[in-house]
C-alpha cells in the first residue's frame, strides 16, 4: 500500500485556511514502512501506530476526503444540551410513578442503598421547589449541586487565565478527591442510618 493511498484513506481538514490535519491508524506492518510527508508546513509526530502529519495547501489535491475535527467548543455544547435534556426529563416526569426511569441495579442486586439512589427524585423535587423533600431523598445534594454549579460556571463563563485557575481549584485533583471519599462515605452512612 503507497503513502499516497493510505493517507488518502483518512484525511481530516482542521480550521487553518492553509493547511490539512491527517489523522491515521495504520495495522504495525504498514507503521514502519510509512514516511511522512516533508516540507516546511509538516509536523509528524508518531505514537504507537497512530500517525499525525500536517500535510502542506498545495498537496490538498491528493487528498480529497475532508471532515472537521470535534473541538472543545462542541463537546461543551454537547453537554449542555444533555444536561438540559435530562432536566427537562426530570421536571416533567415523576421518577416515582412511571417505571421506565432507570433503577439503580446495585439496590436491585443488594437491596442496600448506593451513594445516588434518590438523585431523580431529589432532582424531581428540587426543580419544582420542594427543598425539604429533597433533602429527604438524598442529602449528599448539599454537596454535589455546589460543586457541579462550579464546573458549569468555570467551562461556561469563565475564559482564558482565569478559567484555568478556577479549574486547577474546582476540578483539580484534591477537589475530585473529596468529592469522591464524601460520595463513599455517604453511601456507607446511609446504610448504617437507614437514611
Amino acid at each position: 500500500m503507497t503513502t499516497s493511498s493510505i493517507m488518502k484513506r483518512c484525511t481530516a481538514k482542521n480550521k487553518h485556511p492553509y493547511i490539512t490535519l491527517s489523522l491515521c491508524r495504520l495495522p504495525p506492518a504498514e507503521t514502519t514502512s510509512l514516511q511522512p510527508i516533508r516540507s516546511k508546513a509538516t509536523l509528524p509526530s508518531i505514537r504507537g501506530s497512530w500517525i499525525l502529519s500536517v500535510i502542506p495547501d498545495q498537496a490538498r489535491q491528493d487528498f480529497p476526503v475532508r471532515m472537521p475535527l470535534p473541538t472543545s467548543k462542541h463537546f461543551r455544547w454537547l453537554y449542555a444540551i444533555t444536561l438540559a435534556a435530562v432536566l427537562a426529563v426530570l421536571f416533567f416526569l415523576n421518577p416515582t410513578e412511571y417505571v421506565f426511569m432507570p433503577k439503580c441495579p446495585f439496590k436491585l442486586i443488594t437491596g442496600l442503598q448506593c451513594p445516588g439512589c434518590g438523585l431523580q427524585r431529589a432532582c424531581h423535587a428540587l426543580l419544582h421547589g420542594h427543598v425539604a423533600e429533597a433533602w429527604a431523598y438524598n442529602r449528599f445534594l448539599i454537596y454535589a449541586i455546589p460543586w457541579l454549579l462550579s464546573v458549569i460556571f468555570t467551562e461556561y463563563f469563565l475564559h482564558g487565565e482565569r478559567q484555568m485557575r478556577w479549574r486547577r481549584v474546582v476540578e483539580g485533583r484534591v477537589a475530585v478527591g473529596i468529592y469522591l471519599v464524601l460520595f463513599v462515605w455517604w453511601g456507607v452512612f446511609r446504610n448504617i442510618e437507614g437514611i
